[in-house]
């Protein structure tokens, strides 16, 4: 007959309560009851590596237990060892519904936080459809969609759900940024705000107001938000990108490629940063260089008019009028509005532009994002990394 569970004071810490425990179950391995408790407070208190050892300890002794099995996945998960938790959880024969469900949610955190969004969609959205709303799914869910291009999915998640981000300043950052790289300025603005407001340290609500303030000229307050980016977290690609365009449209055009590649470090996908990658090169009329990276934000999205715009450019300053005037045609078609494709236009309808310096080249760049206010800027910043 199993021995009972022996009862703790309760004037003991939630610790000592489980050392307590864990002693008691050294002395009676297989008190089912007390692998239990003992399992359930080390994860509640996160001491990851005390519940992958008692999970062990009772795998060894009963190698089909899947409780232990389970457990031992979540103690994984915990040690961020997702890889090694996608094994254990593959190890695990769900009897009921209730255990399927729950291996399938601990597979879905374990392939977003690897990055392998793909695997982790149709598993978050699964669970989406079953009616769960936590913040940690919804957060999920949104940036998954995000980093698969999936945007009209993502603001779906988002307007569907504004409550959930109300209190929580991760989701409404993740909301804030989706926004921002749907184009909606105002609801980027809005959840950027919300997100500041619960937590003055938001990644992802900094990133967001300073490029909306770079987009409206507002200068001095785009700097210092992604200063404030990069004193929490230095590698943010973003960051490094809005003070690159800050430098471009300070003239410091060196310091703004600097910047450019630094971000694109951590962000080789970012379509926006190579973009600007090679307006900085052309305006210091490194011709090869420009062609380069424009050419790379090309394979990354061959329908960005901006880029097709500013090849149109770096052709009509090498003198390819005919191969200028077919990427001026396709920008024109992907948006009539394409601000480089104006600029490219213009220097084809002027060859005297041609023989211009990078000063100069500055200054009408600058005349043309003020002229067009924040579109211009938008266009070229607004354009979300794929990963």
């Amino acid at each position: 007959m199993q021995a009972s569970t022996p009862v703790s004071s309760n004037m003991e810490s939630p610790v000592e309560k489980l050392q307590q425990r864990l002693g008691w179950l050294r002395r009676d391995p297989d008190n089912a009851s007390l692998y239990r408790q003992c399992a359930d407070a080390a994860l509640a208190l996160r001491q990851y590596d005390v519940l992958l050892e008692i999970a062990d300890q009772a795998l060894s002794r009963d190698p089909d237990n899947a409780s232990a099995r389970f457990d031992r996945a979540n103690a994984r998960i915990g040690r961020r060892e997702y890889r090694e938790a996608l094994s254990a959880l593959a190890e695990i024969q769900p009897v009921t519904p209730e255990q399927s469900a729950a291996i399938d949610s601990n597979r879905a955190v374990c392939h977003y936080c690897l990055g392998e969004y793909e695997q982790a969609l149709p598993l978050l959205m699964d669970q989406y459809r079953q009616g769960q709303r936590s913040a940690a799914l919804l957060l999920m869910a949104v940036r998954a969609n995000h980093h698969l291009s999936n945007l009209d999915e993502a603001a779906a998640i988002a307007n569907a759900n504004p409550q959930a981000a109300g209190s929580d300043a991760a989701l409404a950052g993740a909301y804030a940024l989706m926004f921002l790289d749907t184009g909606d300025a105002g609801s980027a603005a809005r959840w950027s705000a919300t997100a500041l407001r619960l937590d003055a340290r938001s990644i992802d609500g900094a990133i967001t107001d300073g490029t909306l303030a770079v987009m409206r000229l507002q200068l001095d307050r785009a700097q210092r938000q992604f200063n404030s980016v990069l004193e929490l977290a230095p590698e943010t690609g973003r960051a490094w990108i809005g003070l690159g365009t800050l430098a471009m449209l300070q003239q410091d055009l060196r310091q703004a490629a600097s910047h450019f590649e630094r971000g694109l470090q951590s962000m080789p996908g970012y379509v926006g940063g190579w973009h600007m990658l090679g307006w900085a090169q052309l305006m210091q009329q490194d011709l090869e260089a420009a062609e380069r990276s424009l050419n790379h934000a090309l394979s990354l999205d061959r329908n960005f008019a901006e880029t097709h715009g500013t090849l149109a450019a770096l052709d009509a300053l090498k003198g390819n009028v005919d191969s200028a005037k077919h990427r001026l045609e396709l920008a024109r078609r992907l948006d009539p509005d394409s601000f480089s494709m104006q600029f490219a236009a213009a220097l084809l309808e002027d060859p005297s532009l041609k023989s211009s310096s990078a000063q100069q080249i500055m200054q009408q760049t600058l005349l043309k994002i003020r002229g067009q206010g924040d579109s211009a800027l938008a266009k070229l910043l607004v354009q979300r990394p794929k990963r």
